[in-house]
């Protein structure tokens, strides 16, 4: 009953946010997304290969299923249900596999295994080296974000307030744990973090931070990252849907309606905070953090001197941009209408654009050494050599 009247709120929500935007003066009329212009590039990018994979749909704007790469391989899923893994300096095909299954989480790798979660609550293992389905196990909810992997142990999280901490060997339960959420939520989860084969870190929609023991599931700490506010629900909403960031000992986050943050992973001590916020991933390099906020402004924050702002890129406004991708010395984000923006790191002036496609690049390019790797919402997938 309790998910059944989160979905409905959420559907009320939405259905709100559709009347608003078909209103004769909507918001995007009023505050329109940002016309590009012209640039004079200075870094070349050359196309290592595309392929398209299949099981995209340009109408599933709320399933972010991020490639990753271990060794040579690039393994990615599809919200269809495939999952294939590529060379990933060729782009060729080394095997598929069809789940059956409508993904929505994913991909977690590790300990030999590719694991995903779906829309119906099941959580998939498949080999590594193969493709070949391992096991599948039922969790109590939606999969939305990509589960941690670890030598002993599988963390779930899934969209009910529940981490899950399966045996990889057979996906058998071995702890839960379970928090009570808002009424209100945004649709997506932060994925769990393993840190040092010890402890998983996670964040939650009531703006709480916590840390579990890994082999049992018991809570260590908590830590308080957004406090609701506000008279209404939705005002209320603090949720922290990214993925906690960690660097030299230092973890960084970013919250809706919250704050964007680091945090000292040992004593849960704040070391700075900044009230700028996020529902996208944040980028991290050795010199800074990066996040694209609401409004689709890109920042730079100076990660080792108290968060002092290096830049800010508004030259994107409203072009619904992806969170940022940190490659070599540059920044690059996807926007919604299949452009790839690069910006100097140092000063977020941009060096290059190149258009994948028409459709929406909603998922955030990866890197891997001189290679950036994309996708776009109807399954376009390419591979850009970079200097």
């Amino acid at each position: 009953m309790i998910m059944l009247f989160r979905r409905i709120l959420w559907v009320f929500l939405v259905m709100l946010i559709v009347v608003s935007c078909s209103s004769s003066k909507s918001k995007d009329e009023l505050d329109p997304p940002t016309p590009l212009v012209e640039i004079t590039p200075s870094l070349t990018l050359e196309t290592a290969w595309k392929t398209r994979i299949r099981g995209y749909d340009d109408e599933q704007f709320d399933i972010k299923l991020v490639p990753v790469t271990s060794g040579d391989k690039l393994f990615i899923a599809s919200p269809g249900g495939q999952v294939v893994a590529l060379d990933i300096y060729n782009g060729n095909r080394l095997w598929k596999a069809e789940t059956d299954s409508a993904i929505s989480g994913g991909v977690g790798i590790g300990s030999g295994l590719i694991v995903v979660g779906t829309h119906n609550g099941e959580v998939i293992a498949l080999s590594e080296g193969d493709g070949k389905e391992l096991w599948r196990v039922q969790v109590s909810s939606e999969v939305l974000s990509p589960p941690a992997i670890a030598a002993n142990v599988i963390v779930v999280r899934t969209v009910d307030g529940k981490l899950f901490g399966l045996e990889p060997q057979a996906g058998s339960t071995k702890w839960i744990y379970e928090r009570t959420l808002p009424i209100l939520t945004l649709r997506g989860t932060s994925a769990p973090v393993i840190l040092g084969g010890e402890v998983v870190v996670a964040g939650f929609d009531n703006g709480k931070l916590v840390v579990l023991e890994l082999a049992t599931g018991k809570l260590l700490t908590e830590k308080t990252i957004a406090i609701p506010t506000g008279r209404t629900e939705l005002e209320r909403m603090v949720d922290i849907d990214t993925t906690p960031k960690i660097a030299d000992q230092v973890l960084y986050l970013t919250g809706f309606q919250g704050h964007t943050l680091a945090m000292n992973v040992f004593n849960a001590e704040i070391l700075w905070k900044r009230d700028i916020y996020s529902f996208k991933e944040l980028a991290v390099d050795g010199q800074a953090v990066y996040i694209s906020d609401p409004q689709s402004h890109l920042w730079a924050f100076d990660r080792r001197a108290n968060g002092n702002s290096l830049w800010k890129q508004e030259q994107l406004h409203n072009r619904n941009v992806t969170a940022p991708a940190s490659a070599g010395e540059y920044v690059v984000v996807g926007d919604f209408e299949g452009y790839l923006h690069w910006m100097a790191q140092h000063d977020g002036h941009f060096v290059a654009r190149h258009q994948l496609g028409s459709s929406h690049i909603q998922i955030t390019p990866i890197v891997f050494d001189n290679l950036l790797i994309a996708i776009d919402s109807v399954g376009k997938l390419i591979a850009l050599r970079f200097d």
